[in-house]
């Protein structure tokens, strides 16, 4: 057996890779929140001018709010 397979686990286990997984995941938590907000004050928005109750894409959202 090479040395490789331990290298690739002493890497993987390193604290400062672990670091960085824990700061990527925590950005695409980030990311996937606010766009949970946006797609939130959006259907809020539109129930509140009496369009569509779902958000169906740009084009299709003006003619129905009558844009």
């Amino acid at each position: 057996m090479s040395a490789a397979p331990y290298n690739v686990w002493e890497v993987n286990l390193d604290p400062k890779w672990a670091r960085k997984r824990l700061r990527l995941y925590g950005a695409q938590d980030r990311v996937l929140e606010q766009f949970y907000k946006k797609l939130e004050v959006a259907e809020l928005s539109m129930q509140r001018h009496g369009c569509a109750k779902q958000l169906t894409g740009a084009s299709s959202m003006a003619s129905q709010c009558g844009a």
